[in-house]
């Protein structure tokens, strides 16, 4: 398979190549106070001024069919998440890359080599006022994090369909091919619905609301840091299904039927209900309204011993996908009786006010 073929849009390696403004190279030990970490920000997301118009996304569902972990809503997720896109965001069809594990052409089933090609078309030829979306839905996980950066001790993980074989993505690599490259007054917007995803794209600044009040916190230890953690200017924006430490809800408890993930499921419910009205807190606190009473669906991989099972079972059935979003988020909350929960996490490579508008 030619990975350099596909649409015309440029080997990736060339891009990685020129990623780095300022001459940061992966790997490279600086001191923190040379590394330009972008700072909090207590004004809205800045440096996009007019947009250009241009908006550009990649969409990963992995659904592990015939796995004994397989999960139900993933693909689902993507469907929904394409059709908000189109029709509340203007992205057109011609400019969204979608990944799923269903598709029986390899350079668009979410394996590894494929979701790092198409992260490189995404970032790739950026101009300022560039919109650019990405999202994964499927298993995540963790292992030890070998550079010491991390305060929990521990690195997170995304789980591509190949990963027995190809291994899983780090969040360091995600950081490094993803949000690195973006440069000034291009904007990244990334939902990742999957268990321990809180900073799964390794983006320095979350933020928690407490008591009704969102703060802003450094997801690194100080003096740690050995590697550019932040972009090449642009804003790099995540909304996370779950904190490192929990596990997040596969389930159709919330769409009445449909298997989706609950993430994704209350961010769309949270656009739907809010429309040009949304800011970023009031998204935070639709999300973790709902989600805190989640529980009893399929969890999106959350063990280590998940990653030895996983290939082992049954197939489960064909995926059915939802025929519209807003058929799902009409259902509303009908179920009752939940339990468990999962928190959703806000990230950003700095901190800003997030009393400012959602836009794409």
């Amino acid at each position: 398979m030619n990975f350099n073929q596909g649409g015309g849009f440029g080997a990736p390696q060339q891009q990685q190549q020129q990623a780095y403004g300022g001459g940061y190279q992966y790997g490279q030990q600086l001191p923190v106070q040379q590394m330009g970490m972008q700072q909090p920000n207590h004004g809205g997301p800045q440096g996009q001024g007019q947009l250009s118009g241009r908006k550009r996304a990649l969409l990963c569902g992995c659904n592990y069919a015939g796995s004994s972990a397989a999960l139900n809503g993933c693909l689902t997720d993507v469907s929904c998440l394409k059709y908000l896109l189109q029709k509340r965001f203007n992205f057109q069809d011609a400019d969204i890359r979608v990944l799923t594990d269903d598709n029986p052409n390899p350079l668009f089933r979410p394996t590894r080599q494929s979701i790092v090609y198409w992260i490189g078309w995404l970032v790739n030829d950026q101009r300022p006022g560039d919109d650019l979306w990405f999202s994964f839905s499927g298993h995540g996980s963790q292992s030890p994090d070998p550079t010491g950066e991390e305060t929990d001790g521990m690195s997170e993980t995304i789980l591509p369909c190949d990963f027995k074989t190809a291994g899983q993505i780090h969040d360091a690599e995600l950081n490094r091919l993803l949000i690195n490259p973006l440069i000034t007054g291009v904007r990244l917007h990334a939902v990742v619905d999957a268990c321990h995803s809180g900073s799964s794209l390794n983006l320095p600044f979350r933020c928690k609301m407490k008591g009704g009040a969102p703060t802003w916190k450094s997801e690194y230890l100080e003096g740690r840091i050995r590697t550019h953690k932040g972009t090449a200017g642009g804003l790099a924006i995540q909304i996370a299904a779950a904190s490192d430490k929990e596990t997040a809800a596969d389930t159709s408890a919330l769409s009445g039927g449909t298997a989706t993930g609950a993430a994704t499921y209350s961010f769309i419910q949270a656009v739907e209900k809010h429309g040009p009205n949304l800011t970023y807190g009031l998204l935070l606190a639709e999300m973790d309204n709902v989600l805190r009473n989640v529980g009893g669906g399929a969890s999106m991989g959350s063990a280590s011993d998940m990653v030895n099972q996983l290939g082992l079972g049954k197939m489960l059935g064909k995926f059915k996908g939802a025929k519209s979003v807003l058929g799902m988020v009409d259902s509303g909350l009908s179920a009752a009786g939940l339990r468990g929960g999962q928190t959703p996490q806000l990230s950003a490579n700095y901190a800003f006010d997030v009393n400012a508008p959602l836009q794409m």
